[in-house]
């Protein structure tokens, strides 16, 4: 609402009160509000002293914070400066004595309104409104203007000719007043109704329940009104709610970082909620499988599978019959038990769904079974006669310590648990400790168990958990949004009158860290919680500013860019360095030279960490010009190692197939060549070396698609080699497209070979994308804006996501892969500029462009934002890491012969 609302209502509520209860001996009858509050409300917010609880509100970080928006700061300082009309303190606080209700309801398709509903029966309440009778009237700010309805006399107020409308009435005791004219004509209505078809007459027994005393008001929900309500912000409809049938109301508490909402749902005979009313909620640590890179999940807690299956079943047939039909027809085909399956499931299920900017997103399923060894083998089983019916072998690999398999067919998961589940094309699955986890994809069960190993995780962040303590420890149902993550697709998805709005100030809608939505089932209801948990986001204009943690300074000058390492003991990050002197040294995180040692040369690759001897202890492995090194932790040489190469090492690279740590070590020569060795150093047959004819383009890659080991070449004049692990040709393999190549090339993993797409770009800007099929999908010629223009394609750390970079002389372009502007600078070189992309997340992105000739890194946020306002001394390339639970980067630099840690 473009309003300055609730000051004018305010205003206007007692300005009116004087005006019709100058009467000092009138008494009206008292009428109950409950009785005025028309059906199509979403929601319902009471408070007996709400001037308090707006006091409360604005003293919080969280409306510190949201004052940035315009709209919202104009309101709070003219609702103050009205409160002190005349000289006078708390003047709207001592003039609403008998408390206050707003209800809201949708008026168009993307806005909402309110109306105000106050009890003016007192004679303290008139004598404050004549005050600001008065002070409007001498200033000549509103105009009054009578019309009748249905035999009620409605007043409005208007100022100047943009302002908006003020329509009131009052009727006995109450004053009703709304700034869109027909909500009051709808209240109207319900006056003369002698049926009373309000909402409190749906939500009667809401009304009964016992309310906190000296909490911050009250809330009532009815989700039928509420989805429409939630529809206005949206640019397509969603009928995310037409299926919960409820009655909510809360208690609210405000507290300085967060909003809790305590109170109670009641739902009818169709709403999914029921089908746990005969289930005790239940405690599970799902948050421990729930990556930081999550934009929300669920998590269901059942303590009698057999019996929810039986409600879920019910459920169906009255709200999605089909499904009914479908999962028959299923079980029938494939001779499959789905009450076989309930009877293993343990006391809950998770859904989680994690966004992708380059497919759609991406979903995880957790169960927890009570007898796992059932639950694999029924579907081991199911996974068989699918092969079977579909004349394929079973798919399984080994993955690290997981065995992934797959049901090859679409939506298993909607069959088994219903539509909420529906999405997996695919669905592969494994076990992770005592749960069977399923995903649409194999790579996100691999990049699950990554996010694991790294304690990228819910229940390792410390935000997370902070927050958590204000949910339900044990629920039935439960939705947790990780709103920072989640915004783009709100933002996205928002309609066109709300986006502005959203878009504009993200960083203060992002300050909302995380929101849950608890429901336990209660007798015939279900005790429900809503927490919000703020932290202050850095709102500044400014840029965010670089602090200098650990500075080091060396007697030589360093010639590598920071490497950066894990340390086995405790997960931290260290970093290596080389010298001139080539000599090279370990640094801890606490800027402390662990180590340093002599090495034949400089390295001339990145070092890859690998755990040679299998039992959880890393060593770095790195190439010089005639030797692989690996060394341990304390600067150790590893048996046989370093290995002497009989000709000159162009670049080296470390290949894991199935994380068996069976090391394979890809080497490159400057002609092209490449050669493959085992870990005890044996150049391997079909690599001693597979030529090809001209230099690479990139290092070669290593590619895992259903359980196939392709490995690719791509050569600078566009010929692309795609090889198995014995170095033969795939299908398809090799072809040539046009153009001069040096930049990354970045792999979209599918869900086989002909899905599998690869994207290289030319420096003349030509973008072409290919599977490993062989087949061309799409070429596109880049806007080139002069003949000088030239073009590199640069994967972010993780290979998950690129940016492109065109370097027009002094000028450089960064567009996002839908060929949207990110930013576009000047820099006083025309030499081509180095860029580093970092995708820590969707709310986390940063881009480092090094000017080696100036010696200068300049580091940008998501908004193109200069961090520091400055550029930092460096060499070259920088390292950064992005903790989650401390929403802290840390940049690693090097410039001459001194390294430094910094952070922002």
């Amino acid at each position: 609402m473009n309003r300055i609302a609730w000051l004018v209502t305010s205003a206007v509520v007692l300005l009116v009160s004087g005006y019709l209860l100058f009467d000092k001996y009138y008494r009206p009858l008292n009428v109950d509000v409950t009785e005025l509050v028309p059906e199509n409300a979403a929601l319902v917010y009471e408070n007996k002293k709400p001037f308090e609880a707006w006091v409360k509100l604005a003293e919080s970080e969280l409306w510190k914070s949201f004052q940035r928006i315009t709209s919202l700061k104009n309101f709070h300082e003219s609702l103050m400066n009205l409160d002190s009309l005349g000289g006078e303190k708390d003047l709207l606080s001592a003039g609403i004595t008998n408390g206050m209700l707003v209800s809201v309801h949708k008026i168009s398709n993307n806005q909402f309104d309110a109306v105000l509903y106050i009890d003016v029966s007192s004679i303290k309440d008139q004598k404050n409104a004549d005050k600001i009778l008065e002070f409007f009237i001498s200033t000549g700010n509103l105009k009054s203007v009578d019309r009748t309805y249905q035999n009620y006399q409605i007043k409005e107020l208007k100022g100047n000719e943009q302002a908006s409308t003020f329509s009131y009435l009052i009727h006995e005791n109450l004053f009703i007043g709304s700034f869109t004219p027909f909500l009051i004509e709808d209240v109207v209505r319900l006056i003369d109704n002698d049926q009373n078809e309000g909402f409190f007459n749906k939500n009667r027994d809401m009304l009964k329940i016992p309310k906190l005393a000296n909490d911050d008001g009250n809330v009532y929900i009815n989700t039928a009104n509420f989805n429409q309500l939630f529809n206005a912000f949206q640019s397509e409809s969603d009928d995310v709610l037409d299926h919960h049938n409820q009655s909510m109301f809360y208690d609210i508490t405000i507290e300085n970082e967060k909003i809790l909402l305590n109170g109670f749902t009641q739902v009818d005979g169709d709403d999914f909620l029921n089908t746990f009313l005969s289930q005790s909620p239940q405690k599970n640590n799902f948050q421990y499988y729930v990556s930081n890179k999550a934009s929300h999940f669920y998590q269901l807690g059942i303590e009698n599978g057999p019996d929810w299956h039986e409600r879920l079943k019910k459920y169906w047939e009255s709200i999605h019959p089909e499904l009914v039909s479908e999962r028959l027809l299923f079980a029938e085909k494939y001779q499959f038990d789905f009450d076989g399956m309930f009877a293993w499931l343990g006391s809950g299920i998770s859904l989680t769904n994690i966004p992708s900017s380059v497919s759609n997103d991406h979903k995880l399923i957790m169960i927890n079974t009570n007898d796992l060894t059932e639950a694999m083998r029924q579907l081991n089983d199911l996974s068989e006669r699918l092969a079977i019916a579909q004349g394929d072998s079973v798919y399984q690999e080994s993955f690290g310590e997981l065995v992934i398999r797959e049901l090859n067919v679409t939506n298993f998961p909607m069959h088994a648990f219903g539509p909420m589940f529906t999405g997996f094309e695919d669905t592969f699955y494994a076990v992770f400790d005592e749960y069977l986890v399923m995903a649409e994809s194999i790579q996100t069960l691999k990049d699950l168990m990554t996010d694991i190993e790294k304690e990228n995780t819910l229940g390792r962040s410390l935000i997370y958990n902070k927050f958590s303590v204000n949910t339900q420890e044990e629920s039935n149902f439960k939705l947790v949004i990780n709103t920072p993550v989640a915004w783009e697709g709100v933002v996205q998805y928002s309609n066109p009158f709300w986006k502005e709005l959203f878009r504009k100030n993200s960083q203060v809608f992002k300050g909302v860290k995380y929101l849950s939505f608890d429901f336990s089932a209660l007798d015939d209801n279900f005790y429900s919680s809503i927490a919000f948990h703020y932290e202050k986001p850095s709102l500044s204009s400014t840029a965010d500013i670089f602090d200098a943690e650990k500075t080091v300074a060396f007697n030589y000058p360093l010639i590598t860019k920071p490497l950066v390492v894990k340390s086995h003991l405790d997960n931290s990050k260290e970093v290596l360095l080389q010298d001139s002197s080539n000599h090279i040294m370990l640094i801890s995180t606490k800027g402390e030279v662990l180590w340093e040692r002599e090495i034949d040369g400089p390295m001339v690759s990145d070092v890859d960490q690998v755990d040679y001897y299998k039992n959880g202890k890393l060593q770095y492995f790195f190439a010089t010009g005639n030797y692989l090194y690996i060394i341990d932790r304390l600067g150790n040489d590893v048996d046989d190692f370093p290995l002497r190469i009989d000709y000159k090492i162009d670049d080296a690279s470390v290949i894991d197939y199935d994380k068996s740590k069976r090391y394979r070590f890809m080497l490159t020569d400057e002609r092209g060549g490449m050669y493959l060795y085992n870990k005890e150093g044996v150049n391997l047959e079909g690599w001693t070396p597979r030529e090809v004819q001209g230099r690479l383009a990139c290092q070669p890659i290593h590619i895992r698609v259903r359980g196939k080991d392709i490995i690719m070449a791509i050569q600078s004049d566009g010929k692309v080699h795609a090889m198995n692990r014995r170095g033969e040709d795939i299908p398809g393999f090799p072809f040539s497209v046009d153009g001069r190549y040096n930049g990354d090339a970045h792999i979209q993993l599918g869900a086989d070979l002909q899905k599998t797409l690869v994207s290289l770009l030319s420096r003349e800007g030509r973008l072409v994308k290919f599977n490993l099929a062989g087949e061309i999908v799409s070429t596109d010629q880049l806007y080139r804006p002069t003949q000088e223009s030239m073009f590199n394609l640069v994967n972010d750390a993780l290979g998950k996501d690129y940016v492109i970079a065109r370097q027009d002389l002094n000028r450089l372009v960064l567009l996002n892969r839908d060929k949207n502007e990110l930013l576009s600078k000047d820099y006083l070189n025309t030499e081509e500029l180095t860029v580093q992309y970092y995708n820590f997340s969707n709310n986390h992105q940063v881009f480092a462009i090094s000017d080696q000739i100036q010696g200068f890194t300049y580091i940008y946020n998501t908004n193109g934002v200069l961090i520091n306002s400055r550029p930092i001394d460096s060499d070259g390339k920088v390292g950064m890491m992005y903790y989650e639970s401390k929403g802290k980067y840390e940049v690693f630099v090097v410039s001459g012969n001194t390294f430094k840690k910094l952070s922002f």
